[in-house]
């Protein structure tokens, strides 16, 4: 988007916008909608990014997607992140046991010491 291009909504897509806001479940969402009102009011890319606290990068990326995608473009996609090293064969059990309460594992006395390895005695007990 050039320097001088500057983002026109119309009452509806305003509407729009400002529902999607107030219904934002992330604060990247919320910063978002924020930025394309504030585009639209005529704020310049400096004075948004000021204001919410963030980059004029991110000001101009979120123009942009918006432009593209519209209002779409606006929820952050999160990264896929690393694959998990759990292979298919262990993670059904593993799902099973960690839904099991941890306190009926072991009996709660065996884990209680007086700080030195031995069973605690009368007094506050330390794990």
């Amino acid at each position: 988007m050039s320097r001088h291009s500057r983002i026109r909504l119309t009452d509806e897509q305003t509407d729009e916008l400002d529902t999607f806001r107030m219904r934002a479940r992330t604060p990247a969402t919320y910063r978002n909608a924020t930025i394309i009102l504030m585009s639209d009011a005529g704020r310049s890319k400096a004075s948004i990014a000021e204001a919410l606290g963030c980059g004029t990068a991110t000001v101009e990326r979120v123009r942009r997607l918006y432009s593209t995608m519209g209002i779409v473009g606006l929820t952050p996609i999160k990264p896929p992140g690393r694959p998990s090293r759990l292979s298919n064969a262990l993670r059904e059990p593993v799902l099973q046991a960690i839904q099991v309460d941890p306190r009926t594992l072991i009996p709660v006395p065996m884990l209680v010491t007086d700080g030195r390895g031995g069973p605690a005695g009368p007094g506050p007990a330390r794990l």
